[in-house]
């Protein structure tokens, strides 16, 4: 029998939320304290915060992008692709609507 997650699934995508949250809000100061950004923080940032968002409603959501997403439900990986298209839609926002990248 395979061993379950270290982590209850919640706390997983609580931790994930976090660090989508943080590293926003680090972007941000930094944008308006030092006029530079992290494009590692605008690019993963908004993707790890709709996954932790999503995952504390479902919390197999977190696993539907890694190697085990094969063995979960059909809705569940629809889920988390949703969580990384609307995560890349809103890094592709920040970098030109709100940061003027480029």
């Amino acid at each position: 029998m395979p061993a379950g997650p270290p982590l209850p699934p919640r706390a997983v995508a609580l931790l994930v939320l976090t660090v989508g949250v943080v590293g926003l809000a680090y972007n941000e100061w930094r944008a308006e304290t030092a006029h530079e950004i992290l494009l590692i923080a605008l690019f993963c940032a908004p993707t790890a915060t709709r996954l932790g968002l999503f995952g504390l409603i479902e919390p197999r959501v977190v696993w539907a992008l890694g190697p085990q997403r094969r063995a979960l439900p059909g809705g569940v990986r629809v889920a988390g692709i949703a969580a990384l298209v609307l995560g890349v839609l809103a890094s592709v926002w920040l970098a030109f609507g709100r940061y003027h990248v480029g």
